[in-house]
């Protein structure tokens, strides 16, 4: 699998943005973005450092006003959030207008229709809150996280790889 940094944002092949417009992503350093993720952004997606997104998330950021007729005459366009040290689940969909605070979890296969609160683990279609995480610990545990390193083109290993071999 081909994998490359781009200003410190791991990207793996397979990831597509669809852009209608200028770009509008603003991705952090020590992003890591799967396969086959898909961002239609119409409208400003941002995504914060040490931010964990798996194989087939969606982000959308366009939908359109069901009350109106026909539908697809008027587009709305609104903006995705995702805070720092965000991990979202294998085939997640995030829907337009959607924040989702720092430390949040995000389950695989989950809708994510409304805000995510800080540190909150989300699962479901609609995405409902499970429970919070134990941010506090979280955040004295910083020295413990890794920097992909400036200048690399072509790595062989995801930040993921060495955890997920270890389960």
């Amino acid at each position: 699998m081909f994998k490359k940094i781009i200003n410190k944002i791991l990207v793996k092949s397979g990831f597509r943005k669809i852009n209608r417009f200028p770009p509008n992503a603003i991705i952090s350093k020590n992003t890591d973005i799967a396969k086959n993720v898909l961002m239609f952004e119409t409208a400003p997606i941002t995504i914060g450092e040490h931010t964990m997104i798996a194989c087939g998330v969606i982000i959308h950021t366009s939908t359109h006003d069901y009350n109106d007729h026909p539908m697809w005459l008027k587009r709305i366009d609104r903006p995705v959030d995702i805070g720092r040290h965000v991990w979202i689940g294998a085939g997640a969909i995030i829907l337009p207008g959607v924040r989702i605070d720092d430390y949040a979890v995000v389950g695989a296969g989950s809708i994510v229709t409304a805000n995510v609160p800080e540190g909150a683990i989300v699962a479901g279609n609609p995405a409902r809150i499970i429970k919070f995480r134990d941010i506090e610990n979280i955040k004295n545990n910083k020295e413990k996280i890794p920097d992909y390193g400036v200048g690399h083109s072509v790595i062989k290993k995801s930040f993921l790889n060495k955890f997920c071999k270890s389960i």
